[in-house]
């Protein structure tokens, strides 16, 4: 089609902190495209282990984690050029741990007495707190993106897309993971 590549996924895990990573991003818009920061707030790379107690969004929404994302966001803003972010994403699916199955759950997620439907709700707490740190630094070359897995697991009525979704006022894109066969023998879906 004689089309160039447009955006690069650079993962963002944080394992080793909170920080904007830079040089990968540097070398992304050096080859002209966009880099796309897909953020993942974990502190072990490992799924379907459960809650994760250092990013625990709880600390999040406390504020623990505020000195290292308004230097992120300060770092976003002087390196210039367009950057999206893509936080913490497939919430609505049950392998990674700020997934609505652990942020609710006062017995894994450690809400007190919260039920697991309560999962949504921090999760969109946290995007929304995340955006505003970024708006208070003055970040204008960020661009916020929503993302879901086509498959809500567990299939239930509180783990929907819509669950989670943050907000028309904190977000820009839409984005949905769908994954098809990806060993022999698993089924192929529908993009529906």
């Amino acid at each position: 089609v004689q089309k160039g590549v447009a955006f690069t996924i650079i993962g963002d895990n944080w394992v080793n902190g909170i920080a904007f990573p830079r040089r990968a991003a540097q070398e992304v818009t050096d080859a002209g495209r966009i880099p796309v920061l897909h953020i993942k707030p974990w502190s072990v790379k490992r799924r379907h282990v459960g809650p994760d107690q250092f990013y625990d969004f709880r600390r999040i929404l406390a504020g623990q984690s505020d000195f290292d994302l308004h230097n992120y966001a300060r770092a976003v803003r002087t390196f210039g050029r367009p950057i999206v972010i893509d936080f913490a994403p497939e919430a609505n699916g049950d392998w990674y741990p700020w997934s609505g199955t652990f942020l609710g759950a006062g017995n894994l997620g450690g809400y007190g007495d919260r039920n697991v439907a309560d999962g949504p709700e921090r999760y969109k707490d946290a995007y929304r707190r995340i955006v505003q740190i970024f708006r208070s630094e003055g970040v204008e070359n960020a661009t916020w993106v929503f993302h879901v897995a086509s498959a809500n697991k567990p299939n239930t009525p509180w783990n929907t897309m819509g669950a989670y979704y943050p907000g028309d006022d904190v977000v820009d894109w839409l984005a949905v993971s769908v994954y098809s066969a990806q060993i022999p023998g698993d089924p192929w879906e529908e993009f529906t």
